[in-house]
């Protein structure tokens, strides 16, 4: 994501992007370039999606890769670190929903930034994740709610230096919202769908 690493709980548009990683760096020099050089020629409007998920996208694999490789009690100790920690997680459908609203927007653009994401859903957290994903692949599910402390996952995600080491960032879409912008998808049916495709496919393919 373009954001990079925020100190504010609650990022959106106007949030000043701080990246971290040289494929962070590189998101936002092509939004510059794009807004430099097609922004007097088109109505421009650039999207920032957070984490998307959906058939063949990488976000949600190694999670639901876990599911089915590790050990149960490897997925206890996950649960336990990250808690609640927000995943940015965001449906391949409501992002198709947003580039559909902005392209057909009746009034100018002017080349604004638009961010769709889901991180305000109860369910955008860590354990949930964790124990949707196991519903929908068949695999054991976990109940304990125990973690460490948001402030010492923050810590430890900063020392690994990681983009959103605040595990209590929310990133939010205003200017989309301002439009008028409610997903259509349901995030936790997404999530389950998700799932089934991934054990699906890791069945026919074994």
């Amino acid at each position: 994501m373009v954001l990079g690493r925020s100190d504010c709980r609650e990022a959106n548009e106007d949030t000043l992007p701080n990246p971290l990683s040289r494929y962070e760096e590189s998101k936002l020099v092509v939004e510059q370039e794009l807004a430099t050089t097609l922004d007097s020629r088109v109505d421009l409007a650039i999207l920032r999606p957070t984490a998307v998920f959906g058939p063949d996208s990488r976000n949600l694999e190694q999670l639901a890769r876990r599911m089915l490789d590790w050990p149960l009690w490897t997925r206890a100790v996950l649960r336990f670190v990250y808690g609640n920690r927000n995943m940015h997680l965001v449906p391949i459908e409501t992002v198709v929903q947003a580039i559909e609203l902005l392209a057909f927007h009746p009034e100018p653009l002017l080349g604004q930034v638009f961010i769709v994401a889901e991180d305000a859903h109860p369910s955008n957290h860590y354990q949930r994740v964790d124990e949707l994903l196991a519903a929908s692949m068949d695999v054991p599910q976990l109940r304990s709610t125990l973690s460490i402390p948001s402030s010492v996952l923050h810590a430890l995600l900063r020392l690994s230096r990681r983009s959103q080491d605040d595990p209590r960032l929310q990133i939010i879409g205003t200017r989309l919202a301002s439009l008028g912008f409610a997903p259509k998808k349901d995030f936790e049916q997404a999530l389950m769908e998700y799932g089934r495709w991934y054990a699906l496919q890791r069945q026919e393919n074994s």
